[in-house]
């Protein structure tokens, strides 16, 4: 059990001083989720300022929607009073 710590453990130090104990594979580069394509570090997650914005708009419009239940009594929160 202690080589197997042992062993992750000198992994880990590999992969941090840029080792390549992860088979010499590269990460993903990010998409952008609009168009898909490589996402920009001045715009990230995005490529462009316009995806941002077509990203900005969508939610404004409430194209994406957030999934909610209902509470049985209706939708009035706790602490609200029946008037």
């Amino acid at each position: 059990m202690n080589d197997k710590v042992a062993d992750l453990a000198a992994r880990r130090a590999q992969r941090a001083a840029g080792g390549a104990a992860g088979g010499g594979r590269r990460p993903k580069a990010r998409r952008c989720p609009i168009c898909g394509k490589p996402a920009s570090p001045d715009h990230r997650p995005f490529c462009s300022p316009r995806c941002r914005q077509t990203d900005l708009d969508r939610w404004l419009g409430e194209v994406y929607r957030v999934p909610a239940e209902e509470p049985a009594g209706g939708a009035r929160g706790e602490g609200e009073e029946e008037t």
